[in-house]
């Protein structure tokens, strides 16, 4: 009762006082006699509802950006979520604010699904070690099916634990349903999601699942029949041939790649039948959040660049990052986001990386947004401070 009536108040209004009023109004009509706990209770209340944070901060270039997101419009994923955050997942009202400003920062700095001809995003998010940047990326996930992107591809570790840790938290914040035990046709829902079943719009697919080994396979094809009619979710791991699987799925996907596709193997290359080079799939706006993203993910090979800076066209970057930016180079639009609390690496991407058969290194060029960290947050920053 007491928690109903504080999370109704505008937030300037919840201090001790409002909150000492509630939970005495509470205790008096419940009729309990020598409550011992009140005090403990209200400052517990107080520090929940309360938790502050930082101030973000956002290094960008715009240049070829144009200014979309309205987050006045309907949300009903983004809302869902919010909901799960605090009612279920006990999350204080200014912490869920927080991830609310910080996802919309970053949508605003993502492009518009609907917009038209090419374009390609590349940003970074910092958050500190712990401080909740799986529950920010599960929210931008929620946003950006609510704005129109039709595919999500989170790139998970390099280990199966992380995979299948990373996938219960996104069917439980974004699918609402268990993977593990679901079918296409037969989603066994969780209580928490029941109200999505009404949306308009069609709930994603998820072609993995949360079990150990649920992470892409070939199998998968079961969902070709649905992969332009429902927003996709694929929670994998940064492999080779399961990277490898994913750019063919896609690429041979029936009504998505644009003609005959043929693949070679060694080297991995694609190319029409008739010649020509990616991309291949046009009008499938596609988001790719890349969690940790200084593992793995990183080019460690020796590049060359001429005295103008230029790159070799030709180089063969290390295998992840040119496997990735091969699944990237494939779409026409494409968001890449990546997520990590140890930024140097990719700070020192070359910004001018770029082969003829992998497209664009993974420097961050549209952004990079410094995510806030929560009052009640205990990290490097405290244990060691300056």
């Amino acid at each position: 009762v007491a928690l109903l009536k504080i999370e109704s108040l505008p937030r300037h209004a919840i201090t001790t006082e409002s909150i000492s009023k509630i939970v005495t109004e509470a205790i008096s009509f419940f009729n309990i006699n020598n409550f011992g706990f009140k005090d403990k209770l209200i400052n517990s209340l107080f520090e929940s509802f309360t938790v502050q944070s930082s101030s973000s901060s956002i290094i960008r270039d715009s240049t070829d950006h144009i200014d979309w997101y309205d987050n006045s419009k309907d949300r009903p994923y983004w809302e869902t979520y919010r909901d799960f955050l605090k009612i279920d997942e006990k999350y204080s009202i200014n912490g869920v604010n927080d991830i609310d400003v910080t996802t919309d920062d970053i949508m605003r700095n993502i492009e518009n699904p609907n917009r038209e001809g090419a374009w390609d995003s590349r940003g970074m998010i910092v958050g500190s070690v712990q401080s909740g940047k799986t529950s920010n990326f599960i929210g931008l996930m929620n946003k950006a099916i609510d704005a129109g992107y039709k595919g999500i591809i989170l790139l998970s570790g390099l280990h199966k634990n992380l995979r299948q840790q990373t996938q219960k938290r996104c069917d439980k914040g974004f699918l609402g349903y268990d993977t593990s035990i679901s079918k296409i046709n037969a989603r066994v829902r969780l209580p928490i999601f029941k109200k999505r079943i009404n949306f308009k719009n069609k709930p994603p697919m998820s072609l993995t699942n949360s079990s150990i080994n649920g992470d892409f396979k070939t199998s998968a094809r079961e969902y070709t029949n649905v992969i332009t009619d429902h927003p996709i979710l694929l929670v994998i791991k940064k492999n080779k041939t399961v990277l490898q699987n994913v750019i063919k799925y896609f690429s041979t996907a029936p009504g998505l790649a644009s003609g005959d596709i043929i693949v070679e193997n060694n080297p991995f290359k694609l190319r029409k039948k008739h010649g020509g080079d990616p991309p291949f799939i046009k009008n499938y706006p596609l988001l790719v959040i890349d969690d940790e993203v200084d593992n793995g993910s990183v080019d460690t090979g020796e590049q060359f660049y001429d005295e103008n800076g230029d790159p070799n066209p030709e180089y063969n970057p290390t295998t992840i990052n040119r496997l990735i930016r091969q699944l990237l180079h494939i779409f026409e639009k494409k968001c890449y986001i990546g997520y990590t609390a140890t930024p140097f690496a990719n700070i020192f991407i070359h910004d001018k990386g770029y082969t003829n058969e992998h497209g664009l290194d993974l420097f961050p060029k549209n952004f990079i947004i410094d995510l806030p960290i929560p009052e009640n947050h205990t990290g490097l920053e405290k244990i060691f401070p300056k």
